[in-house]
């Protein structure tokens, strides 16, 4: 097999957003439990932010329900999931520069990468033939297309 199939790409969507999030909680909630200086080093997050930490967090909630939109409509062969999601990274990536300082330990990084990684790869491949053939309304829907993802 040359590209994923679709239990593949449900997979992966769901293995890497599930251990992302793990990530990027960890040090939020503070587990495992930071030393004092770790502690100390986490309290530095947003520093020197150009939004308010209560809109940054409205931000944060937004962007938050609407990849979760995106990633079941993803994970359900949805195209506009594609677009939803693609917006999302786009828009935080553009306000990123105005949440201030971000401050993470290598565990809590290390795995919320991870997680990205897994997640990325179906996500680009979903725009590109074959699989973008996923995405089409024709194929959810039994008919024969062009050129199809193995099953």
């Amino acid at each position: 097999m040359k590209y994923p199939s679709k239990k593949q790409f449900r997979t992966l969507t769901i293995l890497g957003m599930a251990i992302g999030v793990v990530g990027g909680l960890m040090d939020e909630v503070r587990f495992p439990a930071p030393t004092q200086e770790e502690s100390d080093a986490l309290d530095w997050n947003y520093w020197g932010a150009l939004l308010p930490y209560s809109a940054q967090i409205t931000i944060w909630w937004i962007f938050g329900l609407l990849t979760l939109v995106g990633v079941i409509g993803f994970i359900f062969f949805q195209g506009w999931s594609r677009w939803l999601l693609l917006g999302c990274l786009i828009c935080s990536v553009l306000t990123s520069p105005l949440s201030g300082l971000y401050v993470a330990r290598g565990l809590s990084e290390g795995i919320a990468a991870l997680g990205g990684l897994l997640f990325v790869f179906p996500f680009v491949l979903s725009f590109y033939p074959p699989c973008s053939d996923y995405f089409s309304k024709r194929v959810r829907k039994g008919e024969e297309p062009g050129v199809i993802c193995n099953s």
